[in-house]
């Protein structure tokens, strides 16, 4: 379990993560045990595979337990162009499998207090959120580079998330740490998407430690030949 935490964790393993729900006992029990926590707005209702090829628009797929990485690609990959348009749609507005920045960021703020897990748990949890190797441009994509963020993204075709707990220098002005949740689905690109959430966090580290990020020069494209 400890491996596909991590992998879960590090990488965004969304195969580790559906056998760790397999193992705790699918979405419902993860959702109750959120529900006893406190947590209203923060809905778990289907495996990623599951999410996956319903965002995509796939119908009549076999049941679970014959899944393969190779047999999702395939299936979404005979999506005509306007069945994946419309599941795209309907992905936005579907209730299930979503959250609040709010919820998600007090959820943070519980765990780095250790409100939710022994110490040892919430230890091992923060160190892997603090070696995540996704989102890089997402919230830590403007800040000092050696600012500790630990942090947790999501991603798909149509909205990106990332939720993190920043400790904050020493000296400033609000020393401690600061929890953001960011989810955005602005209809433009990842790219884009991911600036927005830098900048955001960026403007909240400044404000909070009274400091001035200095701009990164720009990087210039080579030239084609």
């Amino acid at each position: 379990m400890r491996e596909l935490l991590e992998l879960a964790m590090l990488e965004s393993d969304n195969t580790a993560a559906d056998a760790l729900l397999k193992l705790v006992g699918g979405p419902a029990v993860v959702e109750r045990r959120l529900r006893a926590m406190g947590f209203q707005t923060i809905n778990v209702n289907r495996s990623e595979g599951q999410l996956l090829l319903d965002m995509a628009g796939v119908a009549g797929a076999p049941p679970p337990e014959q899944w393969t990485v190779e047999l999702q690609r395939r299936l979404v990959a005979e999506v005509d162009r306007e069945s994946l348009r419309k599941a795209r749609a309907r992905y936005l507005t579907d209730p299930r499998d979503t959250a609040t920045p709010d919820e998600i960021a007090q959820l943070l703020g519980r765990l780095q207090l250790g409100d939710l897990l022994p110490r040892a748990e919430t230890d091992l949890l923060l160190g892997y959120m603090l070696q995540t190797t996704t989102g890089m441009r997402r919230i830590k994509g403007r800040l000092p580079p050696e600012t500790p963020v630990a942090h947790k993204t999501g991603t798909t075709a149509v909205v990106i998330n990332d939720a993190g707990i920043i400790t904050l220098p020493a000296d400033s002005k609000i020393a401690g740490r600061l929890v953001i949740g960011a989810f955005v689905a602005d209809g433009s690109s990842i790219a884009r998407m991911e600036r927005s959430v830098a900048q955001m966090s960026a403007t909240a580290f400044e404000f909070f430690t009274g400091r001035t990020i200095p701009q990164r020069p720009a990087q210039r494209r080579p030239r084609r030949r």
